[in-house]
């Protein structure tokens, strides 16, 4: 809710002529390319810190925690890397291969 309000308040502000630079990032994250996947709930966490062991190439967003239906934003090349961490994961996090 904060980061909607967030970006509802800096675009807001950029209408009316101010910029920050805080706006151009979350831009640039509507724009990252993104899978949907389910895992096991009790997984997330888990899932979340492997993703973000990765210099933050990934963003893990919950979509329902109680089915494990997550988001996986990723930078751009990156779409490999997602592949071979969930390929090698699979069991471990319920998803299916």
């Amino acid at each position: 809710m904060v980061a909607v309000n967030l970006a509802h308040a800096l675009d807001r502000l950029a209408a009316a002529g101010h910029h920050w630079p805080m706006s151009s990032v979350l831009e640039q994250e509507k724009e990252l390319p993104s899978t949907v996947v389910r895992i096991h709930p009790d997984q997330v966490y888990f899932l979340r810190f492997v993703l973000e062991a990765h210099d933050h190439a990934f963003v893990l967003t919950t979509l329902d925690r109680n089915t494990g239906l997550v988001k996986i934003a990723y930078a751009p090349g990156a779409d490999g890397l997602l592949d071979s961490i969930l390929s090698s994961l699979c069991g471990r996090i319920g998803l299916l291969c």
